[in-house]
Order: structure tokens, then sequence, then C-alpha cells
């Protein structure tokens, strides 16, 4: 089965975040809202046909079992999994209203989104039979700051300093109103 099969059937619904493929059956784009927060906002455009994206705060946190004293219960925003250029992508990713000194905080919910998306890998691995399930993923981390559209006046920001293939290492895009997914990468395709 492909990813995006396999996503489909174990994600609720309510946990799924629709990519628009109206206006192109090839490329498709996704608008990402802060949760609890509707004026802040960033669309994704250029994602390819077969992306899946999960709203990764529908997860409950597990403080019933977990402490949460160093940020095990905190998850990120959104997860995005797409392949481009033969290469399969999670792209995990956390929107903040603001640019306020929380970098400590992002990093946990980039953590937590990562486990949750390991989580998903070893439901899929053990119940469906799926032996190699996004073992062939690379995990790239975002972090949209500034995403108050009723604030939002600078260009946007990106600088592509790292591979950003670690939670501690984001890549940090402020004020976007809409970026692209290649751009994300820092290649070009389509």
């Amino acid at each position: 089965m492909k990813t995006c099969e396999i996503l489909s059937d174990l994600i609720n619904d309510d946990a799924q975040e629709e990519i628009d493929f109206t206006n192109n059956k090839e490329t498709g784009f996704i608008k990402l809202l802060e949760p609890d927060q509707p004026e802040s906002s960033v669309t994704i455009k250029g994602l390819p046909a077969g992306s899946f994206a999960i709203k990764l705060d529908a997860f409950p946190a597990p403080q019933q079992f977990f402490k949460g004293s160093n940020g095990e219960c905190k998850r990120a925003d959104y997860a995005i999994f797409s392949t481009i250029r033969d290469k399969k992508y999670i792209f995990i990713i956390e929107l903040k209203k603001s640019n306020a000194n929380k970098e400590h905080h992002i990093v946990q919910q980039l953590r937590g989104g990562y486990c949750c998306t390991k989580y998903l890998q070893e439901i899929a691995k053990q119940f469906w039979q799926e032996s190699d399930f996004l073992d062939s993923h690379e995990y790239r981390y975002i972090a949209f700051l500034d995403v108050n559209t009723r604030l939002r006046k600078r260009p946007t920001k990106l600088k592509i300093e790292t591979l950003h293939d670690k939670p501690e290492c984001p890549l940090k895009i402020k004020y976007a109103k809409d970026v692209h997914i290649s751009k994300v990468l820092g290649v070009q395709y389509g």
C-alpha cells in the first residue's frame, strides 16, 4: 500500500488536513492554521499529488501517562508526508503567532511531532504488516514564526543555512503568508 493509503486508513478524518488539488491535479496547496488562532495561518503551495497531511495536535497529549517535565507531552501542529523528486519526506511543522523567544518550546513541539510520526510508523508496521513503512522518508523540521495575518507587513524571510533535519535546527520562516514547498527544500521541481 502507498503511504497516503495507509495513513488514510489509520488516521481519523477529523485529524486529517485536506490538501486542495481542485485547480491542478498534479500539485496542490494546504492552508495551515495555528490552533485556536484563526488569524494566524500560512499556505504551503506546490505539494505533489499523493501528499498527505495530519493535525498532530489532534493526537491527545499523554498527560495521564507521562509527567511532562521535559516536554514529552508536547506536539507540533502538523505533519505532511510527501514525495518530491523521488525523495520521500515528512515535514514536521510548528506555527507561532509571534516571534517571542520560544526556541526551547518549539524544539520540544517538533520533537513531539517526530515521536507522533514514529508511533504511526510502528502502528502501521505492526497492524498493517507494512514492515518498511516510512523507513525511506527523510525528516524536515519547519517553524513558521510571526504568522499573524493582521500584523504581517514584512516580506517573508527564509534563509536555509542547515539541512533542518533535526528538531534542534528547524528551518525558520518569518512573516510568511504563503511559501512554495520547493523553497522549503531549496530545490526546484515541477
